[in-house]
């Protein structure tokens, strides 16, 4: 059977929800699709990354348990886009500043330095796919001083308008309504949105599932041409993230 690649509705707003239909490309040639030297674990994974690929889609949306490869999936298709097809000119990474965990407090340095504690995500990433490089180190400090990756503090995003760009905001569970609103409307010309989330580590105690504005996102987005939402499933981290998704 062939795959889809559209979007779906979000069953964690809706648990009677089905999938939508949408256009078949074959799963074959989706699980063949290589991006940064990537290639897709299983088929929600190829629909996430041919998600990207698509020059109509504005807005992307990855639902899924830690460890099924939303974050890796999404830099590689974005780099792809970006250095080899040269679609956009850069990859934005923001996160979440919700984590559960105590901060460090205040960090010294620029703006780019203070975002790279919480950037782990996108670092981990970027070392998984330059780890047969001759300097893993050398090739992923050139994607940033040639300027093909940015980190963001979304506190200082409003007002901005980023064009020929893609948006990676991670942890986007612990967004409200209205922050996932703000940062939504910041996307300009030629820009495409990536959220990704896990509903079930929700850092925000003020937000539920139910309240989160990823939630309120997939749903207001569902019907929507210009938007994908896939929910990635299979945890290929390892076989403790595994066991843990599944039993604790």
């Amino acid at each position: 059977e062939g795959i889809c690649t559209g979007e779906q509705v979000s069953k964690f707003a809706n648990p009677e929800a089905e999938y939508l239909a949408f256009e078949d490309i074959g799963q074959d040639s989706a699980m063949a699709k290589k991006v940064w030297d990537i290639r897709p674990k299983n088929i929600t994974q190829a629909m996430f990354i041919n998600a990207i690929l698509n020059p109509d889609v504005h807005l992307v949306t990855a639902l899924g348990k830690a460890g099924t490869g939303k974050t890796l999936a999404a830099v590689a298709t974005a780099l792809e886009l970006i250095v080899e097809k040269r679609k956009y000119k850069k990859l934005i990474y923001a996160k979440s500043p919700n984590s559960g965990f105590e901060t460090q407090g205040f960090l010294p340095g620029s703006l780019m330095e203070k975002n790279i504690p919480g950037a782990g995500p996108l670092f981990d990433s970027l070392e998984f796919m330059h780890r047969d490089d001759a300097d893993p180190k050398k090739s992923i400090e050139l994607l940033f001083e040639k300027g093909y990756i940015e980190l963001m503090g979304l506190e200082y995003i409003r007002g901005r308008s980023l064009n020929d760009c893609i948006l990676l905001i991670d942890e986007s569970q612990n967004f409200s309504r209205q922050q996932l609103v703000t940062i939504l409307s910041r996307a300009g010309q030629n820009c495409c949105v990536i959220l990704m989330g896990n509903l079930r580590q929700l850092d925000n105690t003020a937000l539920s599932a139910v309240s989160s504005g990823l939630t309120y996102t997939t749903e207001m987005v569902k019907d929507w041409e210009g938007a994908r939402t896939v929910e990635l499933e299979g945890v290929v981290r390892s076989e403790l993230a595994a066991f843990v998704e599944d039993n604790f």
